[in-house]
């Protein structure tokens, strides 16, 4: 549905990174330009101001993402860095959000914080930087304050491990999808897991390494969703400019690939 924003055409000087629909049933877009960061979209096209950059480090970034949970807790994170911003609710006005910096992360540790998502009220993430294995965060097993804390865990490592990046996240009651890429070798790698088996536990993680599928092509995943065991994955071939995509109904365990050059009414 075609909306226009009030203001009209605002949208023009802003640089869309994000979209989230809130528990409270408002959409958000989150990115920047013309003075904010994160602005709600009423039904009507009406803005509203969220989350504004500030002049001083730790909160002078473009939003890379932007959640919120039922009570209107939210987080903002950098599109390039380690930066964070939290809101105990949304009563906050967008000046006034607390610096969370990068010790969001209960290991001590700064980590590059790609994605992220929000699912019964608490919050995930993935990233991880090229030169360090690729990571998801997970809510805080044993938190020990009011701001966002998340548990780090590593899901390459040892003789066999790769450094890259995970460029997307999805959770839902089904468990949790995340999606990247393997920067030693240039394989695209998709990680299941459910809400039965403990995520904290990197072996516990099925691993859809796109290796198997494609052993002479460089390939990406970029971005991933689930729905219950349907989940998807999407990316590209990295020399050759095709799109690729593939599905699993079983929650990851078996996966097939989805021919994007089907035309309209194919099977």
């Amino acid at each position: 549905t075609d909306v226009v924003t009030d203001p009209v055409a605002w949208f023009d000087a802003f640089r869309v990174n994000d979209l989230f629909r809130g528990a409270d049933g408002v959409l958000y877009a989150a990115g920047g330009g013309g003075g904010l960061g994160v602005v709600s979209i009423a039904n009507d096209g009406t803005l509203g101001d969220v989350w504004a950059p500030g002049a001083t480090i730790g909160r002078s970034f473009t939003v890379g993402q932007f959640r919120v949970a039922s009570d209107g807790y939210a987080v903002v994170s950098s599109n390039t860095g380690v930066d964070t911003m939290s809101r105990i609710d949304g009563s906050v006005g967008p000046d006034d959000w607390i610096e969370e910096g990068g010790n969001w992360a209960t290991d001590g540790g700064s980590h590059g914080m790609l994605s992220l998502d929000v699912y019964n009220d608490e919050f995930y993430a993935c990233g991880s930087r090229i030169i360090e294995p690729p990571k998801v965060f997970l809510p805080a097993a044993a938190p020990t304050g009011t701001g966002l804390e998340l548990d780090v865990v590593e899901l390459s490592s040892g003789a066999f491990g790769w450094e890259g990046e995970l460029w997307a996240i999805d959770v839902d009651e089904g468990g949790i999808v995340a999606g990247g890429l393997d920067e030693d070798l240039h394989f695209g790698h998709v990680f299941t897991i459910d809400h039965a088996s403990d995520a904290s536990n990197p072996d516990n993680w099925s691993d859809f390494n796109l290796a198997d599928v494609y052993p002479d092509d460089s390939t990406t995943i970029r971005g991933v969703c689930r729905n219950g065991d349907h989940v998807v994955a999407a990316g590209s071939f990295s020399v050759r400019a095709d799109g690729i995509v593939f599905e699993s109904m079983d929650g990851g365990a078996t996966w097939t690939y989805c021919d994007l050059n089907q035309g309209a009414g194919s099977d």
